[in-house]
């Protein structure tokens, strides 16, 4: 059953895997796929066609004469008239499923790159056996998994920064740590300061 509006994605049988309940995802870009499917068939059919016309024309001119080539063409109008909808009707269902392989990744893609935009690093692109764009997911997913890597790097490195800042402060209170020694030791931590985000380029 075609449906049309948000997704509603249950768990198959095998895990990390997905079943999708709705085949209009996303309706601009599968309506868009449709209509170039639909006009690419409608441009093919035309042409077939009046080159399948041209040809039995001469044909059945020949052996039937021309008295009886207009019932001929006439009855085979009729024939075409009541068979082209139904092509068409299947070409537009099998147009939208099929749109569905690339409409249903890209939604999860948007889904995962909004949550990402939001902060949320522990999102993953799951997409659906046979989904095109998996090579994309699998990639975007390794981005993931290293950006997350590497911030939680540099959350350590500044934790241990901000550690050392309160021990030297705390020692320059007591008065246990000279402003020269401790001037030293900032030093040393600014040039830790100085190797966070340096895996990035801005």
């Amino acid at each position: 059953m075609i449906k049309s509006g948000s997704p509603e994605e249950a768990p198959d049988s095998k895990p990390g895997t997905i079943r999708r309940r709705i085949i209009i995802i996303k309706r601009a870009l599968q309506m868009k796929y449709v209509l170039l499917v639909f006009m690419a068939v409608l441009f093919t059919v035309t042409l077939v066609s009046l080159d399948l016309y041209y040809i039995m024309g001469k044909i059945y001119s020949e052996q039937l004469g021309n008295e009886n080539l207009h019932a001929v063409i006439l009855g085979s109008a009729r024939l075409l008239a009541i068979h082209l909808p139904i092509y068409f009707a299947v070409v537009i269902v099998a147009a939208i499923f099929i749109s569905h392989k690339f409409a249903g990744p890209i939604f999860r893609l948007e889904k995962v790159a909004e949550a990402m935009s939001k902060g949320d690093l522990t999102v993953k692109a799951v997409l659906r056996d046979g989904d095109e764009l998996f090579d994309t997911a699998e990639h975007i997913n390794l981005m993931i998994e290293l950006l997350r890597q590497k911030l939680m790097k540099e959350k350590h490195l500044s934790d241990r920064i901000a550690l050392r800042l309160e021990e030297i402060s705390g020692k320059l209170e007591n008065r246990s740590l000279s402003p020269e020694s401790a001037a030293a030791q900032i030093q040393d931590i600014l040039i830790e300061v100085r190797h966070i985000a340096s895996d990035f380029k801005v």
